[in-house]
């Protein structure tokens, strides 16, 4: 058997690349979550996978209305093998609460499946080489809104360059993968677990998650949903109210604001780090604009 190149081989960006490739095709053909699952468990198309407990794939209702995608797993979800525990976890259930929802009832999902080290956001190298992973599970799931947690989030499900500081607690569309998807971004609620002043927006924002959800799950909500397409005067929910209003931008067409009910100021995006028993910064970028 040849021997692997070393690291820093000439040949070895385009390895990696064909390798990323591939396993995108063949995310997509998967036929199953539980395909889905088994393929990922075993990846190891890059360097996320040296140092992981194991890989946490997405996990919860096949046919969930609701899908939440985080960043990545932490220290504690990386031995866990679930994402959101501790602190973070407890907020994160006290918001899906707030909304109307028990965990559950949700698809808890993430950008990349495997811990990187430190705690640090993913590299764009390690989101393409994932991503695949993610869109297939949005694919089979079928969620009628995505909630993202964070600014990495929102950027790979929108595929737009959005400021979550501008655009968290507000409706947005968009097309994953050539399907109509609701978006609503919220900051990650460990930002909240190390900036308190965030909590009380955060809890503004899982409120107007639970009127969207309110509507969408009314006769009316149906209705408003199938018009609630970009570029053709579509129409959606103000989600303090649950009525249909004016129509709604684009996700990504930052000259217009939403058309949805305004919030009370915008909290700042929070960047304290957290705490990792391993050492070094907690992925708390994924909050920044």
């Amino acid at each position: 058997m040849a021997d692997r190149p070393a690291l820093g081989a000439p040949d070895r960006t385009q390895a990696a690349r064909t390798s990323r490739t591939s396993t995108r095709i063949r995310a997509s053909d998967l036929a199953s979550l539980i395909e889905v699952e088994a393929h990922a468990s075993a990846c190891t198309l890059c360097r996320l996978c040296r140092d992981r407990t194991q890989v946490v794939t997405g996990s919860g209702p096949t046919n969930a209305d609701v899908l939440v995608v985080t960043e990545a797993p932490g220290y504690h979800e990386d031995r866990a093998g679930e994402h959101l525990v501790g602190r973070t976890g407890e907020l994160f259930d006290h918001l899906l609460a707030i909304a109307g929802l028990r965990r559950q009832q949700v698809f808890l999902t993430s950008v990349v499946k495997c811990r990187p080290n430190t705690g640090r956001t993913p590299f764009p190298d390690e989101v393409e080489a994932c991503e695949g992973w993610l869109f297939r599970e949005i694919s089979l799931v079928r969620p009628r809104v995505i909630v993202t947690l964070g600014a990495l989030a929102l950027r790979l499900v929108t595929g737009k360059g959005e400021r979550l500081a501008d655009v968290h607690g507000t409706l947005l569309n968009a097309q994953v993968r050539g399907r109509d998807v609701l978006v609503w971004p919220l900051m990650h609620p460990a930002a909240a677990v190390h900036a308190a002043r965030l909590k009380s927006q955060l809890q503004v924002d899982a409120r107007g998650l639970g009127a969207l959800l309110a509507g969408t799950r009314s006769v009316a909500g149906e209705a408003a949903l199938a018009a609630a397409r970009p570029g053709s005067g579509q129409h959606a929910f103000d989600p303090s109210t649950g009525e249909v209003l004016e129509p709604v931008r684009a996700a990504g067409d930052l000259d217009h604001p939403p058309a949805v009910a305004p919030n009370p100021a915008h909290a700042p995006a929070a960047s304290s780090p957290e705490t990792d028993p391993a050492g070094g910064d907690s992925q708390l970028s994924m909050f920044d604009a």
